[in-house]
């Protein structure tokens, strides 16, 4: 399939200061990170908090600038594309509805106001604003609401609407359900699940709530510490994790079972170089399978069944691995 976004080799970090003559610190947010989305794909992003998802999502609405590598939508770069024409190709759903909507606009403006930018009419505007609030499962009452006077799910199918206006190819959703109820959550899952047979949509879905990610995902993308550990198709990732980040993550969701050690994330042995000194595996000192050469060099991106995994062992038979690790099902 034909990648409708690219992501080759981008790499940014936070400048922090302690004080105002001091000189800035690098904090590194994304690093060296590789991965494309084909049309018509669902791609979750995953990892905990901290591993840079969001970052990831905000350089690619344009929200951050990178510091090397390159953000390619449908072959072109996209600082090479003018904000109307990228307005047009991507759209965000946020995490918290209400915070993202202005709260003194009645939903009417709200849903309109990509048209607006446009320069579309007012008239157009309009009639394109009341057919979404219709397509996410709005009552036309509430086309001069606000959004004070809406429940949690509204406001998010509210967010959802604005984003579809400008009939846009690809959605950014960042942890789109984190900030609803359960019940909620699964409605706006079946929302997104229909507009994006409606409307031939690609998403990027950034989640820290793996079962949600193997709902709505086709591919799945493993971020720790800024990297990209692990990528492949969702069936693979959930049934057979290759990375033991990725084993740990998804032990982590599992209901406890007597006679199954519960994961551990704490430092597993001492390592030999500074944890945040660049050289070796970033997982190294929680990983309960690494070795010498874990300390001595960062891991490459291997290939194999189709998933693409960043460690030094990869290689190593997955019995082997899981029987180290407690794999799912141990």
């Amino acid at each position: 399939m034909t990648p409708l976004l690219e992501i080759d080799h981008l790499s940014m970090a936070f400048r922090q200061r302690s004080g105002f003559l001091s000189k800035p610190r690098l904090i590194p947010a994304v690093i060296d990170c590789s991965v494309s989305v084909s049309k018509g794909e669902v791609l979750g992003i995953v990892g905990e908090s901290g591993s840079g998802k969001s970052t990831l999502a905000k350089l690619v609405l344009r929200l951050l600038t990178p510091d090397t590598g390159q953000i390619r939508i449908d072959g072109s770069a996209i600082d090479t594309v003018g904000p109307r024409e990228f307005a047009e190709l991507v759209q965000p759903v946020f995490q918290d509805p209400y915070s993202s909507l202005n709260p003194k606009q009645p939903l009417s403006s709200i849903i309109a106001m990509p048209l607006a930018v446009g320069g579309v009419r007012r008239a157009e505007r309009e009639a394109r604003a009341r057919d979404m609030l219709d397509r996410v499962g709005l009552p036309a009452r509430l086309f001069r609401s606000y959004p004070n006077q809406l429940s949690g799910g509204q406001r998010q199918r509210v967010a959802i609407a604005r984003a579809l206006v400008s009939s846009p190819r690809l959605l950014v959703c960042d942890e789109p359900t984190s900030a609803l109820d359960v019940s909620v959550q699964a409605q706006i899952l079946e929302l997104l699940d229909e507009i994006k047979q409606s409307f031939g949509l690609t998403y990027l879905f950034i989640s820290h709530n793996l079962a949600v990610v193997e709902r709505v995902a086709t591919r799945v993308a493993v971020m720790y510490r800024g990297r990209i550990v692990e990528q492949g198709p969702s069936g693979s990732f959930f049934s057979t994790p290759r990375h033991p980040y990725s084993q740990m993550l998804l032990n982590s969701i599992l209901p406890p079972v007597v006679g199954r050690p519960l994961p551990n994330l704490a430092p597993t042995r001492r390592s030999t170089i500074a944890e945040d000194a660049g050289a070796g595996c970033p997982f190294r000192v929680h990983c309960p399978i690494a070795s010498e050469i874990c300390e001595q060099a960062p891991p490459v991106m291997k290939t194999g069944d189709g998933m693409q995994v960043a460690c030094h062992k990869a290689a190593q038979p997955l019995t082997e691995r899981g029987q180290a690790l407690n794999p799912i099902g141990g």
